[in-house]
């Protein structure tokens, strides 16, 4: 009998063990960093819901900014943001949109009915470019979080 019960405990540590690691081997792929100075996102109080949220996106730059209709949504498992996985469909986008420099301009952003967010902490990521003498090459990514009680 002790050692049906070694065996059972044995099983279920790797189990423990195989999920933990699977936890780890699909976390967010992108290297956040802080949000470029001059450039804040944030999530409207209140604004969160079974169909969406508000957001918004303050420029206080010298330069134009500009974001288009790519959004992630990650929510934190274990410590750990994890990206959530949409089909194209799933998604209603948004058009291309440009901030001048001093603007501030709010957003919603809408998942379909066929996600709704479960209790826990999340986060927005939207990717911005800057405009110089041209768009900046590559984007600069805001972070927004936000809770669902």
């Amino acid at each position: 009998m002790a050692m049906k019960k070694r065996w059972i405990i044995s099983v279920v540590i790797l189990l423990l063990l195989g999920a933990a690691v699977y936890v780890v081997s699909i976390k967010s792929d992108h290297a956040f960093s802080a949000q470029p100075e001059g450039i804040t996102m944030w999530v409207e109080e209140g604004s969160v819901t079974a169909d969406g949220l508000t957001y918004t996106i303050e420029n206080t730059l010298e330069k134009k900014i500009c974001w288009g209709s790519k959004y992630f949504i990650e929510k934190k498992i274990f410590g750990i943001w994890i990206p959530l996985t949409f089909t194209e469909d799933m998604l209603i986008t948004l058009p291309l949109i440009s901030l001048e420099p001093g603007e501030t301009s709010s957003r919603d952003a809408f998942w379909t009915s066929h996600w709704t967010p479960g209790k826990g902490s999340y986060r927005i990521v939207k990717e911005v470019w800057m405009y110089g003498e041209e768009l900046t090459e590559d984007p600069y990514y805001l972070l927004a979080l936000f809770e669902v009680q």
